[in-house]
């Protein structure tokens, strides 16, 4: 069948005329109008709730926390915003379809008479292994919290800005290569005593304690504040007189009299003595062994006693540190500050280098 090119032309425009009509008839059924906040927006697609506020510059933060003066304490802490579609409550996620009625109202500041403030968060210790050697494989390290309190005193709200780190000691049957023991001589005598017993149950540091007999006699409850403390005791005479060259019988009321008031109040014997200025003679050595004695000599001198500076005193340790060591330090015979300044320093200085810190026995025991 053949068409005149007047019926081709007609057929021409009737068809293109159809396209047009269903483009615009297309047009007009994807545009999705809706309304938000009594102002009127078209899209060409369905979109979300998220979406419709984007277009129309709309925050759905919360509003803030704020102080009396208006100063900011926390974002994010205020009123939330509200959505309704249709007058029911929408989240962000929700598609939004032809003729949807959307209210948004925006969050706001909630004003408190609070303050911020901030408090450590202490850290803890773990153990790994077991034995009576440990040493540091890491540091504990304290956390941080913020805190917005009310005038009352009452925490309104808290957050970990950073969580604390434990401290771990890594336990064996067998001393490491790296063992040193720290003792005291002279004491007890507050406040240093107990100043030094704080520093080494903060860094979890064992030490042994040679205090003088009549020393004990005036300060008692130190000496039961190291025994409970765990701390070992030894042996330092009662007038810390030079023993080497005494009758026997001075030499024996000597060591007796200091053993006798540590038992008294702590219930253990002393095992180790340190004569007075490192001196021992064969005398001294056979008292000593008859008594079931250790002599509890050093080898690594800090000078603390000699009026020396804090960085000599360093220089001296530095230089004289060694697997097995035994480090001198005194609490008692004068003025110990800078024994209490130094020691932190020494203690982190060996736990830095592997040192595991031991008591004095345990160091004999393990060699």
């Amino acid at each position: 069948m053949f068409f005149s090119w007047k019926t081709k032309v007609s057929l021409s425009l009737a068809f293109v005329a159809y396209i047009a009509v269903e483009f615009l008839l297309y047009s007009i059924y994807k545009q999705v109008p809706i309304t938000l906040n009594d102002r009127n927006y078209v899209f060409k697609r369905e979109i979300t709730v998220a979406e419709l506020l984007k277009a129309g510059n709309l925050s759905p933060r919360p509003g803030n926390l704020v102080n009396k003066s208006g100063k900011l304490l926390e974002k994010g802490l205020g009123y939330r915003c509200k959505i309704t579609v249709n007058g029911r409550r929408s989240n962000l996620s929700r598609k939004l379809h032809r003729q949807d009625k959307v209210v948004f109202k925006p969050g706001r500041d909630i004003s408190l008479d609070a303050t911020k403030t901030y408090e450590p968060i202490p850290w803890w210790t773990e153990n790994i292994g077991e034995g009576p050697f440990k040493t540091l494989l890491r540091r504990g390290k304290a956390g941080r919290r913020e805190l917005i309190v009310d005038k009352n005193g009452n925490v309104i709200y808290s957050r970990i800005i950073f969580p604390p780190q434990p401290q771990i000691f890594k336990h064996q049957k067998q001393p490491p290569e790296k063992v040193a023991a720290l003792t005291f001589d002279d004491g007890p005598n507050p406040p240093y005593t107990e100043q030094i017993l704080r520093i080494l149950a903060d860094k979890q540091a064992a030490a042994t304690f040679f205090p003088i007999g009549r020393q004990i006699a005036k300060f008692p409850e130190t000496v039961r504040k190291i025994a409970r403390s765990g701390f070992e005791i030894g042996n330092h005479s009662f007038n810390h007189i030079l023993l080497s060259g005494r009758p026997p019988e001075q030499i024996n009321q000597e060591i007796d009299a200091t053993s006798n008031l540590v038992k008294q109040l702590t219930g253990k014997p002393t095992q180790l003595l340190r004569p007075p200025f490192g001196r021992v003679n064969a005398q001294l050595q056979q008292i000593l062994d008859s008594k079931n004695y250790k002599l509890a000599l050093w080898n690594v001198d800090t000078d603390d006693w000699n009026g020396d500076s804090l960085e000599q005193m360093w220089q001296y340790f530095v230089s004289e540190v060694k697997p097995g060591a035994i480090i001198l330090m005194h609490d008692g015979g004068g003025d110990r500050s800078k024994t209490v300044a130094i020691l932190p320093r020494i203690i982190d200085y060996l736990y830095d280098h592997g040192y595991a810190i031991v008591n004095l026995s345990q160091l004999f025991n393990g060699k």
